[in-house]
């Protein structure tokens, strides 16, 4: 969705080379050297943050022109680039198999970008954090009072930086990734908690995540009764205490503050590290699935899968998404793992004809 950005894309389509530029202005030069251009038909930019001045390209040129060379190249960088999302992945991968309280989350934000942005160095990530950290602790007093250290933290990187939740383009998928928020000053709710929770652990104020429902705020680590407040990242780090969670989570249920479900103590408790992944990866396949970004969909749910989700539509998305891709075989494991995780859910009759539709695809070709 909005203001999506996919650089420079190299890729065959039957015999055209095709090179999309998207959401980037075309200079004169640019037109008088391209052979042929088409414009993009503006419904196709409905959730395009600059959607009356963007102007997307699709440039073809003859495949009989480009060079041996060229061809070679770019098959080359394209290997390098599948390289670097698999040590992405298996950094991933360990990172998120240590230990719930050894989990770094800035180092999980940063492999799952890698995967997206191969290009992406880990300690520029890292220097970028590190600079509004250092930012932020001159502004910190020596008594380090928690509403003071909080105050510093919001002045740095709201008021000085510029950050802000996006409410508009709340699903642009760009917002997930944290080299993205980090250029654009943009995310949503679960990216700019990761980056609130990077700077508080680097100015010696750790902090952790609180996961309300569709929602998610961060406070401080400490237990203390003195410490029960809770901050948004999402929404210029404004402060909540106990009872305005309890009467956002009214609005959301659309009930009264004193209702059962409302006053649930879970919702106000810290959550693990890994739920915190979970969510990010969810709602980055949710985006893609939308966008019919079928690879990239695919690429997010597996790493759901290498987390140990037992989650049933994780495993009915990874399923779903490799029979479409043609790879039916690796399809029928994950289908019939969500049968059996969900077997009353809606869907299970279309999940059935999938399998089905296998499974007779796999007696036939046994037969011939």
């Amino acid at each position: 969705p909005g203001g999506r950005r996919s650089g420079d894309v190299g890729m065959f389509v039957s015999s055209t080379w095709v090179l999309n530029q998207r959401c980037r202005p075309l200079s004169s030069q640019a037109c008088a050297a391209v052979p042929r251009y088409v414009k993009h038909q503006k419904k196709t930019h409905r959730t395009c943050v600059n959607r009356d001045r963007c102007r997307s390209w699709h440039f073809k040129q003859d495949r009989s022109s480009l060079s041996c060379e060229k061809i070679f190249d770019v098959r080359q960088e394209n290997e390098v680039q599948e390289a670097r999302r698999q040590q992405a992945r298996e950094r991933f991968y360990a990172e998120v198999h240590k230990p719930e309280k050894e989990i770094d989350l800035g180092k999980v934000a940063i492999y799952i970008c890698q995967e997206e942005f191969p290009d992406v160095e880990e300690n520029d990530i890292i220097a970028a954090l590190d600079e509004i950290a250092a930012l932020v602790e001159p502004r910190i007093p020596e008594t380090r009072y928690p509403l003071k250290v909080i105050q510093a933290i919001n002045d740095v990187l709201y008021t000085e930086l510029g950050f802000l939740g996006d409410k508009k383009h709340f699903y642009n998928w760009e917002y997930g990734y944290i080299n993205r928020v980090l250029v654009l000053k943009r995310g949503f709710t679960i990216s700019l908690c990761i980056l609130y929770l990077e700077i508080s652990k680097r100015v010696g104020f750790p902090m952790v995540p609180v996961g309300l429902p569709h929602h998610m705020l961060i406070r401080p680590q400490s237990s203390s009764p003195d410490l029960d407040i809770y901050v948004d990242p999402f929404y210029a780090g404004h402060l909540f205490f106990r009872h305005d969670c309890y009467r956002e989570m009214a609005e959301i249920y659309g009930v009264e503050e004193d209702d059962e479900r409302v006053r649930d103590p879970k919702y106000l408790e810290p959550i693990a590290a890994t739920e915190v992944i979970l969510r990010l990866l969810r709602h980055l396949k949710e985006i893609a699935m939308f966008d019919r970004h079928n690879d990239k969909a695919l690429r997010l749910t597996e790493r759901l899968v290498l987390m140990g989700s037992m989650y049933g539509p994780d495993h009915r998305d990874r399923g779903k998404l490799l029979f479409r891709s043609g790879r039916r075989d690796l399809a029928l494991a994950p289908l019939e793992m969500y049968l059996s995780l969900c077997p009353d859910a809606r869907d299970v009759h279309l999940i059935y004809e999938m399998v089905r539709d296998i499974r007779a695809g796999q007696g036939r070709t046994s037969s011939s």
